[in-house]
């Protein structure tokens, strides 16, 4: 796989050169790009996926959806659907994309919508649901003909994006600078021992703009696992062997959870944002048996409509700070820039 990255360098070099001279035309406002006057934070990254956007989305839902009126506007990727579109009872993953789908089930009580166009999507949002109070836009960084008020960008501990490279060499969807367009870097799956130098070294990597602030993550898995109707303790599974399925970009945290617990699993792995097929399910069928099939939430609401014939649950999954005054901290600070 790095031979086929080297040799593809040539076409790495004309996707930085467009990419950059896209970003350029944005910031000499030659490309315009709108700022809308209803409060909003886009979440984005520099990578490929597997940065913890969604489950930065989840925590933003849980800090702000008792004080405000919120909406979630995505372009739902791989989606079969086009235009813009308002999740409800009768969406599926398929229609609006795995990721607003896993959002809209998770949080039915507010709006979920998706269009390519985020300008028009803003527009039609305040149009169909006018009490709307502030939009949570999700993968928004590359979006550029949108201005977010705050914009958070997210980066593993483990990849960053500074030792990184533009695609197809690296995973780099921009030249690393493009750091410099957010607020806040999220660094996201740390370890869970993360001592001051670690930090240290990372901000050194990062070259940090002086309006920009850093906020240090972990993922912290469930104690249960959950179906449509049942919740049971992960524990319960140590004495029988279980399927794990996945079809996400990075499950490498996952399973060093699960055998942290000494858990024994069969694994099948897809690729991220794939859409199961009913051989799939046969597949996973035939190995599953009786046993459970553990997946992930973003997989869960993929898998659930084409399943009959086996047990299905999912492992939820959020993110933590490591202390409660980082938590304030980023908290007060999100406040306080919407204000």
């Amino acid at each position: 796989m790095k031979i086929v990255r080297f040799l593809l360098f040539p076409l790495g070099i004309i996707y930085y050169l467009f990419s950059s001279c896209r970003n350029i035309l944005f910031d000499l406002k030659i490309f315009k790009s709108k700022y809308h006057k209803i409060p909003n934070i886009g979440v984005g990254n520099l990578s490929m996926g597997g940065t913890g956007k969604s489950v930065l989305i989840i925590y933003l839902v849980e800090l702000f959806k008792s004080k405000f009126k919120l909406a979630i506007l995505s372009r739902g990727y791989k989606r079969k659907s086009r235009g813009f579109y308002i999740a409800n009872k009768d969406s599926s993953a398929k229609l609006i994309g795995d990721e607003p789908y896993q959002f809209h089930k998770r949080f039915p009580e507010i709006t979920v919508a998706v269009s390519e166009n985020r300008n028009d999507g803003v527009n039609k949002i305040l149009k169909e649901i006018p009490k709307t109070q502030l939009i949570l836009f999700d993968d928004i960084l590359q979006h550029r003909s949108i201005n977010a008020h705050l914009r958070i960008l997210t980066t593993t501990f483990n990849t960053p994006f500074f030792n990184d490279y533009i695609f197809p060499v690296g995973n780099l969807r921009e030249a690393r600078n493009g750091h410099k367009r957010v607020d806040i870097i999220l660094v996201t799956k740390c370890p869970k021992e993360l001592n001051e130098n670690d930090r240290y070294n990372f901000l050194k990597g990062i070259k940090l703009e002086s309006y920009q602030k850093v906020f240090f993550t972990k993922i912290s898995y469930s104690l249960n696992i959950y179906s449509r109707n049942k919740k049971i303790e992960l524990l319960s599974l140590i004495n029988s062997e279980f399927i794990l399925v996945t079809g996400i970009a990075d499950s490498s945290y996952l399973l060093d959870y699960l055998n942290s617990k000494n858990l024994k699993f069969t694994y099948i792995k897809y690729p991220d944002h794939y859409n199961y097929t009913s051989s799939d399910i046969s597949h996973i069928s035939k190995k599953a048996k009786n046993q459970i099939v553990l997946t992930t939430e973003k997989d869960y609401w993929r898998l659930n409509p084409l399943v009959e014939n086996f047990h299905l649950y999912f492992l939820p999954i959020k993110m933590s700070f490591f202390s409660n005054e980082e938590k304030i901290s980023f908290d007060n600070h999100l406040k306080k820039m919407l204000n």
